[in-house]
Protein backbone atom coordinates (compact mmCIF):
# COMPACT_ATOMS: atom_id res chain seq x y z
CA UNK A 1 0.00 0.00 0.00
CA UNK A 2 0.78 3.74 -0.78
CA UNK A 3 2.18 6.04 1.55
CA UNK A 4 1.99 9.78 1.57
CA UNK A 5 2.58 12.95 3.95
CA UNK A 6 1.82 16.06 2.46
CA UNK A 7 2.35 19.43 3.23
CA UNK A 8 1.97 23.02 1.34
CA UNK A 9 1.81 26.60 1.61
CA UNK A 10 -0.45 28.47 -0.86
CA UNK A 11 1.25 31.56 -2.51
CA UNK A 12 -1.91 33.93 -2.81
CA UNK A 13 -0.95 37.22 -3.81
CA UNK A 14 -1.92 38.57 -0.13
CA UNK A 15 -0.38 36.31 1.72
CA UNK A 16 2.34 37.47 4.21
CA UNK A 17 5.60 38.35 2.20
CA UNK A 18 8.81 37.22 3.26
CA UNK A 19 11.49 40.10 3.94
CA UNK A 20 14.64 40.47 5.13
CA UNK A 21 15.48 42.68 8.01
CA UNK A 22 18.29 45.07 7.22
CA UNK A 23 17.21 46.50 3.19
CA UNK A 24 13.36 45.02 3.80
CA UNK A 25 14.16 43.16 0.33
CA UNK A 26 11.48 40.42 -0.69
CA UNK A 27 13.14 37.12 -0.55
CA UNK A 28 14.90 35.20 -3.68
CA UNK A 29 13.13 32.20 -4.89
CA UNK A 30 16.49 30.25 -3.98
CA UNK A 31 16.03 30.98 -0.31
CA UNK A 32 16.00 28.14 1.91
CA UNK A 33 13.07 26.97 3.63
CA UNK A 34 13.09 23.89 6.15
CA UNK A 35 9.50 22.81 7.37
CA UNK A 36 9.69 20.50 10.76
CA UNK A 37 8.93 20.66 14.35
CA UNK A 38 10.50 21.24 17.55
CA UNK A 39 10.28 18.52 20.08
CA UNK A 40 11.72 20.09 22.94
CA UNK A 41 9.29 23.15 22.32
CA UNK A 42 9.45 26.63 21.20
CA UNK A 43 10.31 27.72 24.80
CA UNK A 44 13.57 25.67 24.94
CA UNK A 45 15.65 27.83 22.83
CA UNK A 46 16.29 31.86 22.03
CA UNK A 47 17.80 33.98 19.95
CA UNK A 48 21.78 34.31 21.26
CA UNK A 49 23.16 37.58 19.48
CA UNK A 50 26.93 36.97 20.56
CA UNK A 51 26.71 33.50 18.19
CA UNK A 52 27.15 33.96 14.90
CA UNK A 53 24.30 32.48 12.37
CA UNK A 54 25.59 29.52 11.57
CA UNK A 55 26.02 28.84 15.22
CA UNK A 56 22.38 30.48 16.11
CA UNK A 57 21.50 27.06 14.11
CA UNK A 58 23.43 24.77 16.05
CA UNK A 59 22.75 25.69 19.23
CA UNK A 60 18.52 25.93 18.58
CA UNK A 61 18.56 22.58 16.91
CA UNK A 62 20.25 20.79 19.79
CA UNK A 63 18.38 22.75 22.47
CA UNK A 64 14.59 23.08 20.95
CA UNK A 65 15.42 18.68 19.40
CA UNK A 66 14.66 19.92 15.94
CA UNK A 67 13.45 17.70 13.10
CA UNK A 68 13.12 18.40 9.79
CA UNK A 69 10.08 16.61 7.78
CA UNK A 70 11.75 14.75 4.78
CA UNK A 71 14.37 13.61 6.76
CA UNK A 72 14.55 10.63 8.89
CA UNK A 73 14.29 11.60 12.74
CA UNK A 74 16.67 9.81 13.37
CA UNK A 75 19.27 9.59 11.50
CA UNK A 76 19.23 13.05 9.78
CA UNK A 77 18.97 11.51 6.15
CA UNK A 78 16.22 12.29 2.92
CA UNK A 79 13.99 9.55 3.15
CA UNK A 80 13.56 7.93 0.08
CA UNK A 81 10.96 8.80 -2.42
CA UNK A 82 10.73 12.35 -0.90
CA UNK A 83 9.33 14.39 -3.60
CA UNK A 84 8.60 18.39 -3.97
CA UNK A 85 9.78 21.52 -2.23
CA UNK A 86 8.53 24.25 -0.14
CA UNK A 87 10.05 27.47 -0.95
CA UNK A 88 10.02 31.39 -1.93
CA UNK A 89 7.55 32.64 -4.59
CA UNK A 90 8.60 35.32 -7.24
CA UNK A 91 6.82 37.34 -5.33
CA UNK A 92 8.11 36.51 -1.88
CA UNK A 93 5.37 33.90 -0.37
CA UNK A 94 5.92 30.70 0.75
CA UNK A 95 5.16 28.39 -1.21
CA UNK A 96 5.46 24.52 -2.48
CA UNK A 97 4.57 21.27 -0.82
CA UNK A 98 6.42 18.33 0.09
CA UNK A 99 5.31 14.52 0.35
CA UNK A 100 7.26 12.08 2.26
CA UNK A 101 6.03 8.74 0.66
CA UNK A 102 7.48 6.64 3.85
CA UNK A 103 5.88 4.97 6.93
CA UNK A 104 7.65 4.63 9.71
CA UNK A 105 8.04 5.74 13.37
CA UNK A 106 11.18 7.86 12.13
CA UNK A 107 9.69 8.79 8.92
CA UNK A 108 6.56 10.44 7.88
CA UNK A 109 4.51 9.28 10.76
CA UNK A 110 7.09 10.67 13.56
CA UNK A 111 5.45 13.90 12.60
CA UNK A 112 1.70 12.81 13.04
CA UNK A 113 -0.26 15.69 14.63
CA UNK A 114 2.66 17.36 15.56
CA UNK A 115 2.87 21.46 14.91
CA UNK A 116 4.66 22.47 11.93
CA UNK A 117 7.32 25.51 12.09
CA UNK A 118 8.78 27.34 9.31
CA UNK A 119 12.83 28.12 9.30
CA UNK A 120 13.44 31.07 6.77
CA UNK A 121 16.66 31.59 5.64
CA UNK A 122 18.29 34.52 2.88
CA UNK A 123 20.11 32.37 1.28
CA UNK A 124 20.24 29.10 -0.61
CA UNK A 125 22.43 27.49 2.14
CA UNK A 126 22.85 28.46 5.76
CA UNK A 127 26.26 28.84 5.29
CA UNK A 128 25.59 31.36 3.32
CA UNK A 129 22.60 33.15 4.95
CA UNK A 130 22.73 36.29 6.68
CA UNK A 131 19.10 36.40 7.79
CA UNK A 132 16.91 34.09 9.40
CA UNK A 133 13.22 33.36 10.51
CA UNK A 134 11.77 30.66 12.48
CA UNK A 135 7.69 31.00 12.82
CA UNK A 136 4.23 29.26 13.86
CA UNK A 137 0.42 29.93 12.99
CA UNK A 138 -0.34 30.34 16.73
CA UNK A 139 -4.17 29.55 15.55
CA UNK A 140 -5.04 29.42 11.98
CA UNK A 141 -8.51 28.30 9.73
CA UNK A 142 -6.45 25.01 8.92
CA UNK A 143 -4.10 24.60 11.82
CA UNK A 144 -0.50 24.16 11.13
CA UNK A 145 0.15 20.83 12.12
CA UNK A 146 1.34 17.88 10.24
CA UNK A 147 -1.80 15.36 8.88
CA UNK A 148 -1.71 11.64 10.04
CA UNK A 149 -0.27 9.41 7.59
CA UNK A 150 -3.24 6.49 7.06
CA UNK A 151 -0.88 5.04 5.12
CA UNK A 152 -2.14 5.87 1.94
CA UNK A 153 -2.52 8.76 -0.26
CA UNK A 154 -4.65 12.09 0.58
CA UNK A 155 -2.95 12.73 4.02
CA UNK A 156 -2.95 16.11 2.89
CA UNK A 157 -2.74 19.52 3.95
CA UNK A 158 -2.42 22.80 2.61
CA UNK A 159 -1.64 25.99 5.27
CA UNK A 160 -2.12 29.72 4.44
CA UNK A 161 0.26 32.66 5.72
CA UNK A 162 -2.66 34.93 4.67
CA UNK A 163 -2.69 37.54 7.63
CA UNK A 164 -6.91 36.91 7.85
CA UNK A 165 -6.57 33.01 7.89
CA UNK A 166 -3.24 32.34 10.06
CA UNK A 167 -1.77 34.02 13.48
CA UNK A 168 1.53 34.15 13.11
CA UNK A 169 4.47 34.28 15.81
CA UNK A 170 7.84 34.70 14.97
CA UNK A 171 9.52 31.95 17.59
CA UNK A 172 12.80 32.46 19.45
CA UNK A 173 13.15 36.30 18.99
CA UNK A 174 13.60 34.86 15.50
CA UNK A 175 12.00 37.24 13.03
CA UNK A 176 9.28 39.73 13.59
CA UNK A 177 6.01 39.63 12.09
CA UNK A 178 4.93 43.31 10.97
CA UNK A 179 1.32 43.32 9.39
CA UNK A 180 1.54 41.42 6.33
CA UNK A 181 5.05 40.56 6.57
CA UNK A 182 7.76 37.61 8.05
CA UNK A 183 10.92 39.42 8.31
CA UNK A 184 13.99 37.90 9.06
CA UNK A 185 16.12 38.80 11.69
CA UNK A 186 20.06 39.73 11.34
CA UNK A 187 20.99 40.16 14.78
CA UNK A 188 23.72 37.88 14.83
CA UNK A 189 27.64 38.15 15.68
CA UNK A 190 29.35 38.58 12.37
CA UNK A 191 32.94 39.67 13.75
CA UNK A 192 35.35 37.47 12.06
CA UNK A 193 36.96 34.82 15.04
CA UNK A 194 40.85 35.54 15.10
CA UNK A 195 42.69 31.90 13.74
CA UNK A 196 44.81 30.59 16.84
CA UNK A 197 48.18 31.18 14.53
CA UNK A 198 46.96 35.03 14.64
CA UNK A 199 46.82 35.02 18.19
CA UNK A 200 49.66 33.83 18.39
CA UNK A 201 51.75 36.08 16.54
CA UNK A 202 50.00 38.85 18.34
CA UNK A 203 51.18 38.14 21.84
CA UNK A 204 53.95 37.12 20.83
CA UNK A 205 54.47 41.14 19.13
CA UNK A 206 52.95 42.47 22.54
CA UNK A 207 55.57 40.80 24.11
CA UNK A 208 59.14 41.54 22.18
CA UNK A 209 57.26 45.15 22.19
CA UNK A 210 57.45 45.33 26.17
CA UNK A 211 60.51 43.93 26.35
CA UNK A 212 62.34 45.99 23.96
CA UNK A 213 60.69 49.38 26.15
CA UNK A 214 62.23 47.59 29.33
CA UNK A 215 65.31 47.29 27.67
CA UNK A 216 65.53 51.40 26.92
Amino acid sequence: MAHATTVGFSPAPTARTVRNASDTATLATTSLVWAGNFTNGSGSFSLNNALSLGANVTATEAAGGWKQFSLDSSTGLVNAGVTGSVGISPIGKVNGSLTDNNAGATKADFFNGKDVYLWIFNAPTVAAATEMGIFRATSADVPWIFPTNANGLGDTVTFSTLPGNAAIAAIGGFGSTPTGQLNLTNNFNVAPVPEPSTIAFGLLTAGAAIYARRRR
